[in-house]
């Protein structure tokens, strides 16, 4: 920012200080008035460009544009600083995803296995049920086999054997 050229003529121009008049302008009596008229008016612009400059030192909007900037360049660093943080935490929580979705699906494999095993096991239980049973029911009639062949011999021997109170009297004295 600085003072704007005034008239046309640039403000180097206007601060390059009084020109040097050429070797025809230096002898002739009107250039000599023209060469005073342009250190007035240099001199003038110099001046305005004073005048200007400490108008824009006190002008409110001036601080306040320079407090803003200053807020301006703030709210960029933070910005600039969550956009970090926020890269950061995204990486974190990708690590951490893939990190659970492991976790998760080497829980889920041994809860397949168990859970196998569980049928397994369960299966196994209702054959060993039925192996008892079925063993058990065997066994029964075996027995009951075994009781009716004894039944069935017992009433054999009663049938060859002689009650004693008839073998008494038929062989006694």
């Amino acid at each position: 920012r600085g003072p704007r050229p005034v008239g046309g003529r640039g403000l180097a121009a206007a601060m390059s200080g009084p020109s040097q008049p050429s070797a025809a302008s230096a002898a002739s009596p009107t250039a000599a008035a023209a060469s005073s008229s342009e250190a007035k008016l240099e001199e003038e612009l110099r001046r305005q460009c004073a005048d200007l400059e400490r108008q824009l030192r006190q002008d409110p909007l001036m601080f306040e544009n320079e407090a803003l900037e200053v807020q301006l360049v703030q709210m960029q660093d933070d910005f600039s600083s969550l956009q970090d943080d926020y890269r950061s935490m995204d990486r974190y929580i990708s690590e951490r995803l893939e990190e659970l979705t492991a976790q998760l699906e080497e829980q889920a494999r041994t809860a397949g296995i168990a859970e196998g095993h569980a049928n397994c096991l369960n299966d196994l239980l209702h054959f060993h049920e039925d192996q008892g049973q079925l063993a058990g029911s065997y066994w029964r009639t075996q027995c009951d086999k075994r009781d009716d062949s004894i039944s069935f011999l017992t009433l054999k021997l009663q049938e060859y054997t002689v009650p004693s109170t008839e073998y008494r009297r038929l062989f006694a004295p």
